[in-house]
């Protein structure tokens, strides 16, 4: 019975503590969102880039999250895109500082908005970063799905993209101990790489890789 009472205490404590925090980064941001409410996406999420730039993490995520309410059911393929966008940014946020529940949802946001755009521009990136997540969680056989989601329809064209889905898919087959998965991946895809190939410590925390 003391127990329950002090698990209950402190489940209230945590929620007043983080309405609280909610509520003062909600009036302390204020006046940065009234100024930039009223620009074009692609200009928030640009001016977002400046800030984690500079190292100003709270409020790039500010920008970010403000473009990601813009989300509805009437939104032009560039509008998805940008929305797309910044649920990835945020989520990559996330990531960094090991909040992996969070960054999966958004990540898994902006999966979504994605395969309804036309383009699909974010698509292999997120799908490499939701299987950094799974990885994270030790889950290696969701992780290696969606890094050959992400393999199999990346722009043939970004080796820096493609370099860093092999390491990772190559990473899983040894933390899986499947040595011949990873004889295979090795001889199949990343062989002919080899003298640019990366390093395969996959699964670090910022940024993801």
């Amino acid at each position: 019975m003391k127990n329950h009472i002090g698990r209950t205490l402190l489940v209230l404590i945590l929620l007043i503590h983080s309405l609280t925090s909610l509520a003062s980064s909600q009036s302390k941001y204020t006046p940065l969102i009234r100024q930039v409410r009223g620009w074009p996406s692609e200009k928030i999420l640009s001016k977002g880039d400046q800030f984690l730039q500079n190292k100003k993490e709270d409020k790039a995520l500010v920008m970010y999250m403000l473009v990601c309410s813009r989300t509805n059911d009437r939104m032009t393929d560039e509008e998805l895109t940008d929305c797309s966008l910044a649920n990835l940014k945020v989520g990559d946020i996330f990531y960094a500082r090991g909040n992996y529940i969070n960054a999966l949802e958004n990540y898994q946001e902006g999966l979504k908005l994605s395969e309804t755009s036309a383009s699909k521009t974010h698509l292999p990136l997120i799908y490499k970063n939701i299987g950094n997540v799974y990885c994270m969680f030790k889950d290696y056989g969701k992780g290696f799905e969606y890094y050959k989601k992400a393999y199999q329809i990346r722009p043939k064209n970004d080796n820096e993209l493609t370099f860093r889905i092999l390491a990772n898919l190559f990473g899983v087959c040894i933390n899986r101990k499947d040595l011949e998965g990873a004889r295979n991946t090795a001889s199949s895809c990343l062989q002919p790489l080899a003298p640019t190939f990366p390093s395969t410590s996959s699964f670090s925390r910022s940024p993801p890789p």
